[in-house]
């Protein structure tokens, strides 16, 4: 993530992430602005996150699904195993009025249990179905923001030094305007690029 902009001059900054981390940027005119460049590859960023997030959690409610339907098998199984057990005790085959409630009680214990563990099929589904939703919305988002971005620096020529290799390179050209504009002007500008909510 983005967090503050360098400007050295109008076509050549620096960007410094979360960590400290220095990426040289240049581009070639001034169409669009490297705040707006930085600023969009923030929310490209935030958008991942909440993706990440979303599928995290809907990877959850798939398994409580799945969890709450096996143990509503397990339940009603063992339920019924527990009633013939006791009844098959009693010489007349059938539950006295004791035996019955211990039986349901027991039964709707494990089930308060289960739905306290893994919630509901009938509230998994739901929120499968709203969680669905919101990473549809999420990946819309970001395939607008990201083709919005590109756009962009294809516009201005935008370029960045390569994170893995660490290396950029200037014509002489270039490195003398810089040194130029830098050192004659002394106009840097430092902008941060967190938004205040």
């Amino acid at each position: 993530m983005n967090k503050n902009l360098v400007e050295l001059n109008e076509n050549c900054g620096m960007a410094v992430d979360e960590n400290g981390n220095v990426t040289l940027i240049t581009k070639e005119n001034s169409e669009h602005e490297f705040k707006e460049i930085l600023e969009r590859e923030n929310e490209l960023e935030t958008i991942g996150t909440d993706f990440s997030d979303v599928y995290d959690k809907y990877t959850t409610a798939k398994i409580n699904l799945k969890s709450s339907r096996l143990s509503n098998i397990v339940i009603v199984t063992f339920t019924l195993l527990l009633a013939g057990l006791l009844g098959f005790t009693n010489s007349g085959y059938y539950l006295t009025v004791e035996e019955l409630i211990a039986v349901i009680g027991t039964g709707t214990f494990f089930k308060l249990m289960s739905v306290q563990m893994f919630g509901t099929a009938i509230g998994n589904k739901k929120k499968i179905k709203n969680l669905k939703g919101q990473a549809a919305s999420i990946h819309q988002k970001d395939v607008t923001l990201e083709k919005q971005l590109d756009d962009i620096k294809e516009k201005v020529n935008y370029s960045a030094v390569d994170k893995t290799t660490n290396k950029f390179t200037f014509t002489p050209h270039e490195y003398n305007s810089i040194e130029t504009d830098v050192i004659g002007t002394g106009k840097v500008r430092i902008l941060s690029l967190n938004k205040k909510h």
